[in-house]
């Protein structure tokens, strides 16, 4: 594993800062991934992996576990935990009283705008203890086992593959 000097590291987690009315990252779907064993949250500005354990889900705000609660699980593999997670989340999610589940709450604070004097109250939360580094899917060696070379097309930039065709076809 290369790792990068601090210059060219990426920057850590930023606090969020939410209004109350709506939730910042909205979620799009969530589905358990068995090839690198981690829950994988799709929102419209990337997409965030968690470690399948409730203490990781823990530290999502309240209105992004209410997002989950509402959207259904994507389990192709069957994983038993995958599903365990997602019927607590829609048990306690529905109604909004969480006791297995804490999400995590924001701290309030005051935003003042200088020229018209108008104040607002947002809420800030700590960073989402997600995975940094997502392992690889392993790639099956030799799929293409008539494949002879491959070459650099010059005239559109792309990779092409050119296949061995057998004479007695």
């Amino acid at each position: 594993m290369k790792v990068l000097p601090k210059s060219q590291a990426q920057p850590a987690q930023k606090e969020k800062y939410v209004n109350k009315e709506r939730c910042v990252g909205r979620i799009i779907s969530w589905f358990y991934d068995n090839d690198i064993k981690l829950f994988a949250i799709k929102r419209y500005d990337g997409v965030q992996y968690l470690k399948p354990r409730i203490k990781y889900f823990n530290t999502l705000p309240r209105c992004e576990m209410n997002g989950l609660s509402s959207k259904p699980l994507i389990n192709r593999s069957k994983f038993g935990l995958a599903d365990v997670i997602a019927n607590l989340m829609k048990r306690e999610g529905s109604p909004g009283k969480y006791e297995r589940l804490k999400p995590q709450k924001g701290k309030r604070v005051k935003n003042m705008d200088h020229k018209t004097g108008k104040v607002t109250w947002k809420y800030k939360f700590r960073p989402v203890r997600a995975v940094h580094m997502i392992p690889l899917k392993k790639i099956p060696q030799n799929f293409l086992g008539n494949m002879k070379w491959w070459y650099v097309d010059v005239n559109t930039g792309e990779a092409r593959m050119s296949l061995y065709v057998s004479m007695m076809q």
